[in-house]
């Protein structure tokens, strides 16, 4: 995936919810619920559909101390995991 993140723009899908204990979670258009962390919440709130994977990657770095090709892997693994859970679509745009 790494090769097309130029070209890749994420949009999410599903909603954010809370649990009884008053935990964040996101929940897909199936109504499946996935327990989440600030730095997943922060990528997926990030993905607005106007946006390529390289365009979030440099706006999370801005407010960052992680290395950029490290940080690239990391969103990316975790947009990848979001999409197999329908949690993001993934557009290709070529332009």
């Amino acid at each position: 995936m790494l090769a097309q993140i130029d070209k890749l723009y994420p949009t999410k899908l599903g909603k954010l919810a809370k649990d009884k204990d008053e935990n964040f979670m996101l929940l897909n258009t199936d109504g499946k619920a996935y327990s989440t962390n600030a730095g997943i919440l922060l990528i997926w709130e990030l993905c607005s559909g106007n946006s390529s994977i390289t365009d979030l990657c440099k706006e999370i770095k801005a407010n960052s101390k992680s290395n950029t090709k490290d940080l690239t892997e990391k969103v990316s693994q975790i947009l990848d995991k979001l999409a197999k859970a329908k949690l993001v679509e993934l557009k290709k745009l070529d332009h």
